[in-house]
């Protein structure tokens, strides 16, 4: 729909509310001076057939214009600018389609028009132009000579249909909202129907521009003359007085007191000073609404900058917490480095001090990995196996000495050296050495493989001794003998066994050797000690194979720096592939209990967390900014990833929070229409066509979890209620004006049916919610009707309705007809012709009543669903039962009266009203409203008490 298309609907709504204010027709005359025709066709188009031209060239141009000739078959044109005597002929003659001319002034223009027609055989409607505000540069009729010229016309200019009296007010009144212009002409008309017994409504009144045509229509206007140009008379000169760097107001009030003469001159200014003011506060609110403007866009700019800023930052830090994990690893390097550069130079120093390392330190290949002062223990009190069967809750102390001594871990040996000299320990003796691997040949013959594997297991166990009467010491088992050493520190001791570790298990992950074995201090039994044998070796064999692989081995330190670097797709695949890696492992080894398993497991679950927590703070954080619909793939795509991981509701509820930033971004770039029915409809389109991607992207997401439907649902439905909520709060669904209302409601009904039959049924959602709120605007609507009810039966005088011309009935057949009637048929049996006279044997209020009861229900019927049918039914009922008993109390007041004639006239009023109007409305609701029929049945039982009472 086009602005201008938009502009007349607005003006036409308006015209039409304030025509029922005030109870008349009011007819619209669109100015086209200086318009394209393109406009005219435009209009034409949307409705409007009554243009008016200010001056017969363009009048003769535009009507004559093929495009008009050819898309404006119906139009009609008045003339409402000042006829010159020498160009009559040429709008009688070359003005197709010309309806009226509104500015008859005298009587020789009103002599040489009738001429002119009579010579063509034709009749021309016309005006009375009076000029109300006695402005000499004004055209028009003095008032009290108008009546001279009506009757002029109505004896001596036959061809002339003189239908009312039309004014321009003047500007200076208009500046002030000073109807006193229009109600000298309502004046005019009121002695004219008087003097010649007319009824008012015979009598047309054209007054109301583009500035004051909704003060003209409070006034009694018929015909209001609108266009888009808006009256601007302010002086220049005058105004730029104000301008002036030097001015001051007390010395301009004195030069104006001192210059005016009585209170006329004061007054003069006072107007013009209040059109300045006018136009200052018109300026003052286009240059606020300019900057609004500005600033709403520059605050746009800002926001996408914070935007920019914000991920700009994002990116730094997540580029800082990679390089601060290249440089921990880099630092780990160096220190490796530098730990075998000290190592050698320690070699060196422990060779100085011990002679007996020479063969160890001669093998190249042999590196020297920990080394440290430790204390062994010799136990000498250890329960027996009586004492343990004797109390379980009493133990003996066990008593033991230690010996100072010095560790050396190298890649294939422990090494354990003394000193030679028990008080300086400056030299040292190799007391031990203990081989840390052990090679055997194992053939497979289970296989379709003939080759020999070389398989490598531990010759010793390490096992982390429970603190108790002997801390921070660990033990190494060696040929069914027990070593036990204490270090200088519990961190001490970790560091040990994190480097006995890695030299007898360089696959494995580190931390299995940390848990301690409560059963150490307690020595072995007969029975379990072959188990004590077999379960290590066996734990080793699974680990070397588990570790078999060097991603294996690196799992955990390549997801940090994949999380670092934000690298989800890289992250998902090392998760899904270490999952199924331990899977398929556990599956194969069952019946064994594998803690490094659970170990590996443990670190895998806890870096999926960490990546999903990445992923939700990402989106949430996008959110909070705004989504764009351009990077949805990359929205999903991380969605995607939460639930190949498993985390489907998390996953969802990641969803419907984007769908919510969508939904909110998009409704807000809806370009805001100056008619509201136009904003709505696009609101709703812009609203469903963003649920139906919403709908659409979520099947394609999560087609296979049927569960997740349901909050789905529930995001839709309380989407659908924020909607209503809006709509209700900026007054486009609402108890003040309830046909543009039943239009928003309509639209939004429509949508949704659509959008339910296609996809979800969404409509019952959009009907509960707007039950409440539609069962409040209805009340509101019925209680106006039922106000204006009363007001035209206080007023009725029950006398049939006279229309002077055939134009004017065919109008009022256009009025039914628009409101879904069969018009002839419906109003033909109380309409009566004769002598060019027209009758319709009808009082005035029914006839608007019926109007505005066709209008309620024919809007409520559009919008009528099951949850709201028992409150449409009985406002339908309880407005024409009230209807009804204005009849009744008018027959009451008749009783044991001779006033058959009006008595017949009231019930021909109660026929047309039951039998005609509420048939109408019981035939189009009876197959919606089910058994509430009945209610519908109950009012024809008025008819035979009101026969009744118009007999006696």
């Amino acid at each position: 729909m086009s602005k201008l298309e938009a502009n007349l609907i607005a003006i036409l709504q308006r015209i039409n509310e304030l025509s029922q204010s005030n109870s008349s027709q009011v007819r619209l005359i669109a100015i086209s001076k200086t318009k394209p025709v393109e406009d005219i066709v435009e209009l034409y188009r949307a409705g409007q057939r009554h243009f008016g031209e200010n001056y017969v060239d363009e009048l003769e141009k535009k009507s004559n214009d093929n495009i008009i000739l050819t898309e404006c078959p119906e139009i009609r044109w008045h003339f409402v600018g000042h006829l010159q005597s020498n160009k009559i002929n040429r709008v009688l003659t070359r003005v197709p389609n010309l309806d009226c001319i509104q500015t008859i002034d005298s009587l020789e223009l009103a002599d040489r028009l009738n001429n002119n027609l009579m010579k063509q055989s034709k009749t021309l409607n016309v005006l009375l132009q009076i000029n109300t505000s006695n402005e000499d540069q004004k055209s028009g009729i003095d008032r009290k000579d108008f009546l001279s010229l009506y009757e002029h016309i109505k004896s001596n200019c036959t061809q002339l249909i003189c239908q009312g009296l039309m004014t321009i007010g003047s500007i200076d009144n208009v500046k002030i909202d000073d109807d006193s212009d229009f109600q000298a002409l309502v004046q005019c008309r009121k002695d004219l129907c008087e003097k010649y017994a007319l009824p008012l409504n015979e009598i047309e009144l054209s007054m109301g521009m583009s500035n004051d045509y909704e003060r003209a229509i409070q006034a009694g206007s018929t015909i209001v003359r609108v266009g888009k140009g808006k009256i601007n008379d302010a002086d220049p000169a005058f105004r730029a007085r104000f301008l002036e760097p030097k001015f001051e107001p007390e010395s301009f009030v004195q030069s104006i007191a001192s210059k005016s003469i009585g209170s006329t001159d004061l007054m003069n200014m006072k107007r013009r000073m209040h059109l300045i003011a006018s136009e200052a506060k018109n300026e003052l609110k286009q240059n606020v609404y300019r900057n609004h403007t500005k600033f709403i866009e520059t605050a746009k700019e800002v926001s996408s900058l914070e935007s920019e800023v914000y991920q700009l930052h994002s990116l730094l830090a997540d580029e800082k917490q990679l390089l601060n994990t290249v440089k921990e690893l880099l630092n780990v390097e160096n220190k490796t480095e530098s730990v075998e550069a000290s190592d050698n130079d320690f070699w060196e120093t422990l060779l100085h001090h011990c002679q007996s390392l020479g063969l160890v330190a001669a093998n190249p290949e042999r590196r020297l990995i920990h080394s440290g002062k430790l204390l062994e223990v010799k136990l000498e009190n250890l329960p027996t196996k009586s004492q343990n069967k004797a109390s379980t809750n009493a133990k003996l102390p066990a008593s033991f000495v230690t010996h100072q001594c010095y560790g050396l871990l190298v890649t294939d040996h422990f090494i354990i050296a003394k000193s030679s000299n028990i008080r300086t320990a400056t030299a040292y003796d190799v007391d031990q050495v203990l081989k840390l691997h052990q090679t055997s040949t194992n053939i497979n013959n289970d296989r379709s493989t003939d080759h020999h594997k070389q398989m490598q297991s531990s010759a010793i166990q390490i096992i982390n001794v429970k603190d108790d009467a002997i801390r921070n010491s660990f033990a190494i088992k060696h040929n069914l003998e027990t070593l036990t050493l204490m270090c200088e520190s519990a961190q001490s001791k970790k560091h040990w066994l994190e480097m006995f570790e890695s030299a007898l298990y360089p696959r494995q992950r580190r931390g299995s050797l940390l848990y301690t074995d409560s059963g150490l201090m307690s020595a072995p039994s007969n029975n379990n000690r072959s188990n004590v044998q077999q379960q290590p070796q066996q734990q080793q064999v699974f680990e070397e194979e588990f570790y078999s692989e060097d991603w294996i081995t690196n799992t955990l330190e390549n997801l940090i720096i994949l999380l670092a670097e934000r690298n989800f797709d890289e992250a998902l695949n090392l998760i899904l592939r270490a999952r199924k890696y331990f899977q398929e492992f556990v599956a194969k080894h069952s019946q064994q209990s594998m803690p490094f398993v659970d170990e590996y497991i443990k670190g895998v679950q806890m870096k999926e967390q960490e990546l999903c927590k990445l992923i939700e703070k990402e989106i949430q954080n996008i959110c909070e900014r705004g989504c764009s619909t351009n990077l949805l793939k990359h929205y999903y795509h991380h969605i995607q990833t939460l639930k190949q991981l498993g985390y489907v509701p998390k996953a969802c509820d990641l969803f419907i929070t984007i769908q919510l930033s969508l939904m909110k971004s998009t409704l807000k770039q809806t370009k805001l229409e100056e008619l509201n029915v136009v904003f709505v409809e696009n609101f709703a389109n812009t609203f469903f066509t963003r649920l139906v991607d919403s709908y659409y992207e979520f099947v394609q997401i999560f087609k296979d979890q049927k569960s997740t439907f349901t909050k789905f649902i529930v995001w839709m439905s309380t989407e659908i209620e924020k909607l209503i909520t809006i709509l209700h709060n900026q007054q486009y669904i609402s108890t003040k004006n309830f046909n543009f209302t039943m239009k928003n409601i309509d639209i939004l009904l429509t949508k949704a049916n659509e959008f339910s039959s296609k996809l979800i049924d969404v409509k019952f959602m959009f009907e509960e919610q707007l039950e409440q709120l539609l069962i409040q605007i209805i009340s509101t609507q019925k209680d106006v009707i039922i106000d204006a009810l009363r007001q035209r039966h206080r007023d009725e005088k029950w006398i049939p309705i006279t229309l002077s011309t055939n134009e004017r009935l065919e109008q009022l057949y256009f009025e039914f007809q628009e409101l879904g009637l069969d018009s002839q048929t419906f109003l033909q049996p109380f309409i009566t012709i004769n002598n060019d006279v027209i009758q319709i044997h009808l009082a005035p209020s029914t006839l608007q009543f019926a109007k505005a009861y066709l209008t309620f229900s024919r809007d409520l019927f559009k919008i009528h669903y099951s949850l709201i049918n028992q409150t449409i039914v009985e406002a339908l009922v309880e407005l024409i039962k009230l209807h009804l008993k204005y009849y009744e109390r008018a027959l009451q007041k008749l009783q044991n009266t001779n006033e058959k004639q009006l008595k017949y006239f009231i019930m021909k009023n109660v026929e047309f009203s039951l039998n005609h109007l509420f048939r109408h409305i019981d035939t189009l609701y009876k197959p919606k409203i089910g058994h509430s029929v009945k209610y519908f049945t109950k009012v024809y039982e008025k008819m035979s008490k009101l026969k009744e009472m118009a007999t006696s």
